[in-house]
């Protein structure tokens, strides 16, 4: 049954670990959407700085933002808990924003607006530093289950919407140390065979951040752990 617009319930799941000078600047971001109707899950996976500090005084100021604190238990973890919380409060879809990220102001509005025109569909959004293959966006914006799994610029799971009957009970794996964005997606399509609606705008803005899992060298144990996620697979 297609969701009204009053009663999709977007759901916005931020793992934070020590990201007290970039966490501010990405809750900014969420309270200045030009669509407020969301819930944001902030979800503080044992950080030992004061990011809990800035996710208590968003939450006193807006009843919108929701704390989830927990022990470390790495990115997967968080975000499992992000997604059981906004389950268990029954939400529509599912967003993921890293902590150290932001999002351009209408970026609520469009995906909304994207995800309730293509019931069922993931919604995938352009960021900044983005590289896509344009013979994708001379064809067609929404593309199939096969073409996600063919083409990299699926495999990150913070600049697209999920509808709830797309992810259902699948959770990201924490035995994955390394591409659990990779292991999710991939793992999303082959066994849901969603299709994709792309919304070629820059909403999402990625921060380089050298605290981030993205600026740790590539070494052998990055890529061995590559090989151990497409072996879970």
């Amino acid at each position: 049954m297609a969701v009204e617009r009053n009663r999709m319930k977007i759901a916005i799941i931020i793992p934070i670990y020590n990201q007290a000078d970039y966490l501010q600047h990405c809750l900014d971001s969420l309270l200045n959407q030009t669509d407020g109707d969301f819930t944001v899950y902030c979800v503080n996976d044992g950080s030992t700085d004061n990011s809990q500090e800035i996710i208590d005084g968003v939450v006193e100021r807006d009843g919108r933002f929701v704390a989830v604190q927990k022990p470390n238990g790495g990115l997967s973890s968080a975000r499992n808990a992000g997604l059981d919380a906004a389950a268990a409060r029954a939400a529509d879809a599912y967003l993921f924003l890293d902590s150290d990220d932001f999002l351009h102001p209408q970026c609520i509005e469009f995906v909304r607006k994207a995800a309730l025109a293509n019931p069922g569909c993931v919604v995938e959004y352009d960021y900044t530093g983005c590289t896509l293959p344009m013979e994708f966006l001379a064809r067609r914006y929404v593309y199939s289950a096969d073409e996600i799994v063919s083409y990299s610029i699926s495999s990150t799971v913070w600049n697209k919407l999920y509808p709830k009957e797309v992810i259902g009970s699948l959770r990201f794996s924490e035995d994955v140390l390394y591409a659990e964005d990779f292991v999710f997606t991939t793992e999303l399509a082959l066994k849901f065979r969603p299709s994709c609606r792309f919304l070629p705008h820059e909403l999402h803005y990625y921060t380089t951040n050298p605290n981030s899992m993205s600026r740790i060298a590539f070494d052998a144990e990055n890529f061995r752990r590559r090989a151990v996620a497409i072996e879970y697979l």
